[in-house]
């Protein structure tokens, strides 16, 4: 069995998953411009044994406006998303 998770850590704050959309665009708005760090545990079992390890990494967002944040909202539905954001769906080109 594999199993994973991630947080967002802000100023010593826990950013889990978002429960409805007035949650999430406050996530957005606390990260605008600013630095924090996600991380993410994982744990493998079998039947021989157990091993669990964790990694982070430091993310820097660009200052953010309102219309980006609501259009990010309403088209990647960050509500399974620690911090309100997947990485994946978050690079502009």
């Amino acid at each position: 069995v594999v199993t994973a998770d991630t947080v967002v850590i802000l100023g010593g704050k826990i950013l889990n998953k978002p429960k409805d959309r007035a949650e999430a665009f406050g996530m957005l708005t606390s990260l605008s411009g600013r630095t924090h760090t996600v991380m993410t545990g994982v744990c493998i079992v079998t039947k021989e044994k157990e091993i669990s390890f964790d990694d982070s990494t430091q993310v820097t967002f660009q200052s953010l406006q309102r219309t980006e944040i609501d259009y990010y909202i309403d088209h990647y539905k960050p509500y399974d998303k620690a911090g309100a954001y997947g990485a994946q769906c978050a690079v502009r080109t």
